[in-house]
């Protein structure tokens, strides 16, 4: 029964503003971004309850309704995420697949242990020529001079680490 008195004694910019607060807070939920359309609609939602309470008593049961609907909202944003019934425009559409040209990184490790020469300086970043394929190349930090034989001592990812023989 205070609940419905409190409905009817609103006026309707308060009911805007509770509106706007809470189409914010969906927005927020519903598309990425730094939360700027979460925090003013909890902005409009405070604001609403400065506005339209006349009493503590009267304040405090809006910011119970307040906190509901919050919940509830939070609630089902964690349920969509869990079944994966996210909104199209936080779903990647595309696949990084083989057939559509995309590729990952080559398999280095056949690298490990083989030996070569340098075609640029290291500084410690360069180039050496190793099984006859000119490749980049890092050195342990060390520099060394460009024509120099080298080994490969490390391999990780596309990174391959030499020292000067």
């Amino acid at each position: 029964m205070e609940l419905l008195a409190l409905i009817q004694s609103m006026s309707a910019l308060s009911i805007i503003i509770f509106c706007v607060g809470i189409i914010l807070l969906i927005v927020e939920m519903c598309s990425p971004g730094f939360g700027v359309a979460g925090i003013l609609g909890l902005a409009c939602l405070v604001a609403d309850i400065f506005l339209t309470a006349k009493t503590l008593v009267q304040g405090l049961l809006m910011t119970g309704v307040v906190a509901i609907v919050v919940v509830i909202l939070a609630v089902v944003s964690i349920i969509l995420v869990s079944k994966g019934t996210l909104p199209s425009s936080l779903m990647l559409k595309d696949a990084a697949d083989k057939a559509l040209g995309y590729t990952g990184g080559a398999d280095m490790s056949k690298y490990l242990g083989k030996t070569g020469k340098t075609v640029t300086e290291l500084r410690p970043a360069g180039s050496a020529e190793l099984d006859g394929e000119k490749m980049d190349v890092v050195s342990r930090g060390e520099f060394i001079e460009a024509g120099t034989d080298v080994e490969v001592i490390e391999v990780g990812g596309n990174r391959i680490v030499v020292k000067a023989l």
